[in-house]
């Protein structure tokens, strides 16, 4: 980062528990760079120190429920990190502020834009049923000068609130850290399933219990962010070819994709998921649902994309023991990870985009 007084860029970041330092939209900023831009950044915090006297500030009743009129994800930490976000803005003269959750931490700031002469950009992540379900009021993303939007699906929904406002960028993936380590030939008979939001868990349950009745050689990882009872997966729990792995560390996630031989990723909806490029980097074919957004992160040279629990099953139990089926599909996986994903790339199409306004 470059410390001198006035900047280009000011981001206003999510650190989220559950995605790793190598994982997750903002790795790109680390390439930034690489384009010669000076920037600075701001964190939404999860909580205040008793010392962080400037934070504190902002924490009373009147902004409390200024913070709940935005909706979900949005908290009063999120108004302390887009105030932050205005001082800093102020002070080094950022040119461009980019909010890069605009779910959990866009609200307030584009009321002064005007006065502070900055341009305000924000990423959307969720995917537009989710915006749709929640009945967000969009009044607030109106207010920005331009939304971003992860896949060309989710676009055409925002544009009719924002015509013309609206630009997709790619979600990357470290294609440095996240590689292939063992040859898809030489791993175990491993399925791999990860993550918890917008998953399909009951069809999931219903795939692998077929897969254990069909096979006893076959080993499910369960990678979760957080265990419950109630869901679908701990039934999952009493076959003892059925592996749970929680808050797992960025080279166990590793060691696993380098140990799967599929990723298996019953979905909701989706827009960018991280599962998908992290395992397709790591050359692990994928099994998933086939939305839109995700068949803009991947193609048909690698991934399968199911119709039913019956030939999502016959694909899997085909494939799985098929070396050199899984050679070919790893070898593409990868290739297509390394020319249109990668972080380098991502970072240089967001660069395009903050050089219009700088």
């Amino acid at each position: 980062m470059n410390f001198t007084k006035n900047i280009d860029i000011l981001f206003i970041r999510h650190l989220f528990s559950h995605i790793g330092i190598y994982s997750g939209y903002e790795n790109f900023i680390q390439k930034l760079e690489e384009n010669q831009f000076r920037y600075r950044e701001v964190f939404r915090k999860r909580s205040l120190n008793s010392y962080d006297l400037g934070s504190r500030f902002y924490i009373n009743r009147q902004n409390k429920e200024k913070a709940k009129k935005i909706g979900d994800f949005y908290n009063i930490f999120s108004y302390v990190a887009e105030m932050e976000a205005l001082k800093k803005a102020s002070r080094f003269r950022a040119k461009v502020i980019h909010n890069t959750h605009a779910e959990d931490n866009h609200g307030y700031l584009g009321e002064y834009q005007k006065k502070n002469k900055f341009t305000l950009l924000a990423t959307v992540h969720q995917p537009a049923s989710w915006w749709k379900y929640y009945g967000k009021n969009m009044d607030y993303v109106k207010q920005l000068t331009l939304l971003l939007v992860l896949s060309e699906y989710d676009q055409s929904y925002f544009e009719k609130f924002m015509p013309g406002r609206v630009r997709v960028v790619r979600h990357g993936v470290d294609t440095d850290f996240f590689t292939i380590k063992k040859p898809i030939e030489n791993r175990p008979h491993r399925l791999l399933f990860v993550g918890n939001w917008l998953r399909d868990i009951s069809f999931l349950e219903l795939v692998v219990t077929g897969i254990i009745a069909a096979s006893k050689e076959i080993v499910v990882d369960l990678v979760l962010a957080q265990t419950d009872l109630h869901s679908p997966i701990f039934r999952l729990c009493r076959y003892p070819q059925v592996c749970i792995h929680c808050n797992i560390s960025n080279e166990q996630l590793l060691a696993l994709y380098n140990d799967s031989r599929l990723l298996f990723l019953p979905l909701i909806d989706s827009t960018a998921n991280n599962s998908v490029l992290e395992a397709s980097a790591c050359g692990v074919p994928i099994i998933t649902t086939g939305l839109p957004a995700v068949k803009e992160y991947t193609n048909d040279s690698f991934a399968y994309y199911y119709h039913s629990a019956k030939d999502c099953l016959e694909q899997i139990m085909e494939t799985i023991k098929n070396d050199s089926m899984l050679k070919c599909r790893s070898t593409n996986a990868r290739r297509f990870m390394e020319l249109n994903f990668s972080s380098v790339r991502i970072a240089k199409e967001h660069a395009d985009i903050y050089r219009e306004f700088l």
